[in-house]
C-alpha cells in the first residue's frame, strides 16, 4: 500500500503537502523559476544549480511534519505567491526623488549614480546592519551571490551583471550558519519578494532586514547571454567592463573603451517565461527602489517605500554619502513598467494556448 493511501486511511487529518513535487510541476518545469534562491534558502534538501533540484527525498509528500502549510519551498515562491499582480506599475511609495554617490570611488565605477552602493557603504559603517548580501562577479562575468561586511567588499559588488542569480540562497545561508540578525541585500524585484515572503511566513521579527529593490525589465541564463555577446559583439565576456540595457539597447563597453550596441530584441531567446511574466519592474516590495530610469545621466531615482527607506536616506544624505535631486521624469519610469505589463499579457495568452500553469489564476 502506498504510504499517501496509507495516511489517507488511518491518519485523515494528515494530508500530503504540495512541497517541491508540486513546485517543480508548476514552476521549474514551465519555465516561471526566476532562480531567485528562495525554494533554497531554508530547505537543505534542495540544491540551486541551474534551476532548484531536489537532492533528498522532500518528506512532505508523505504527510510528515510540514515545515509550512504546502512547504517553505512552495509557499514562498514569488511565482505562487504571485503577489506583485495586484499592485499598481509603481507599487506603494510616499516620494520619488533621483539621488548620486558623493564618493568618487563609487562613481568610477556605478552603474549610474552609485546609490546602492552608497546606501550599503553607509548601513556598514554606521552600525545599521552587519552585512549587505548582493551579487558580484568574475572576470568572465559569473554572477554569484555574496555578502559583504566592509567597504572593499561592498565596492567588488558595483555594477549591474544581468544575468541569474539565487540572492536568497545566500540571504538564507548567513541567517543559518553565520547566525547575522541584522542584513541588508540588494536584489531585483522577484528576489525582494522571495524574503518578504520568508519574513511573513518564516523568519517573523527575527532577522531585521532593510531591502533595496533594483529596476528590472529582465534577466538572462548566464551561459545564454555569454553565448549571445560573442554572437552578436565577437567578444569574449573578459573583455567587457561594463553591460547597460537602455532605450531599447543592449550597450557594452570594452577594456580597450570601445562602446558597442546591438537592440535588446536580439536577446529575446534567452529570457524565459518567468522575466516575461513578471510585471515586477520596480521592485515593490522593497524598503527602496533604485534605478536608472527617469533620472538624468549618473544620477539614481530613488522611488521610497517605506518609513524605514525614507529615514536611511536622509541620514545618509545628512552624513554626505549622497546627494539628492528632485529632478525625476516619473512618466518614464510608468512607461516602462507599462511595457512589462504588455509583455506579462501577451506571456499570459502563450501559455494559455500552451496549457501551462498561470499565477494568480
Amino acid at each position: 500500500m502506498l504510504m499517501e493511501e496509507y495516511l489517507a486511511r488511518f491518519v485523515p487529518l494528515i494530508k500530503p503537502s504540495k512541497g517541491f513535487k508540486e513546485l517543480k510541476s508548476l514552476i521549474i518545469d514551465t519555465g516561471l523559476c526566476c532562480g531567485c534562491g528562495t525554494c533554497v534558502a531554508f530547505c537543505s534538501r534542495i540544491k540551486m544549480f541551474d534551476l532548484p533540484e531536489l537532492v533528498e527525498a522532500c518528506t512532505l509528500e508523505q504527510g510528515s511534519i510540514k515545515c509550512s502549510e504546502e512547504g517553505t519551498c512552495y509557499d514562498n515562491c514569488p511565482f505562487i505567491t504571485a503577489e506583485f499582480l495586484s499592485y499598481e506599475p509603481l507599487g506603494e511609495y510616499k516620494k520619488i526623488v533621483a539621488a548620486r554617490a558623493k564618493a568618487s570611488e563609487i562613481l568610477a565605477n556605478a552603474q549610474d549614480g552609485g546609490v546602492a552602493t552608497a546606501l550599503a557603504i553607509f548601513a556598514l559603517e554606521n552600525n545599521y546592519v552587519d552585512a549587505i548580501v548582493g551579487v558580484g562577479r568574475d572576470e568572465e562575468w559569473r554572477a554569484r551571490a555574496i555578502t559583504a561586511k566592509s567597504r572593499e567588499e561592498v565596492l567588488s559588488m558595483v555594477g549591474t551583471k544581468y544575468s541569474k542569480t539565487p540572492v536568497v540562497e545566500e540571504f538564507g545561508r548567513v541567517i543559518k550558519e553565520e547566525k547575522l540578525k541584522k542584513l541588508m541585500v540588494i536584489g531585483l524585484g522577484c528576489q525582494i519578494n522571495g524574503i518578504r515572503n520568508l519574513q511573513k511566513n518564516l523568519l517573523k521579527d527575527l532577522v531585521d532586514v532593510i531591502l533595496i529593490g533594483l529596476f528590472c525589465f529582465e534577466n538572462f541564463p548566464y551561459e545564454c547571454l555569454r553565448e549571445k555577446i560573442k554572437e552578436e559583439f565577437n567578444l569574449s565576456m573578459s573583455e567587457i567592463v561594463k553591460v547597460d540595457i537602455t532605450k531599447g539597447k543592449f550597450i557594452v563597453k570594452t577594456k580597450s573603451g570601445e562602446i558597442l550596441k546591438k537592440p535588446v530584441k536580439v536577446f529575446d531567446p534567452c529570457v524565459n517565461d518567468a522575466c516575461n511574466f513578471c510585471t515586477n519592474f520596480s521592485s515593490v516590495f522593497s524598503d527602496l527602489s533604485v534605478g536608472s530610469i527617469g533620472s538624468e545621466q549618473g544620477w539614481t531615482t530613488v522611488i521610497v517605500r517605506t518609513e524605514r527607506g525614507e529615514k536611511l536616506l536622509e541620514e545618509a544624505e545628512k552624513a554626505g554619502y549622497i546627494e539628492i535631486s528632485e529632478n525625476v521624469d516619473v512618466k518614464s519610469i510608468e512607461y516602462v513598467a507599462g511595457l512589462k505589463r504588455k509583455k506579462n499579457a501577451a506571456t499570459v495568452e502563450k501559455r494559455k494556448e500552451e496549457g501551462l500553469f498561470i499565477p494568480g489564476e
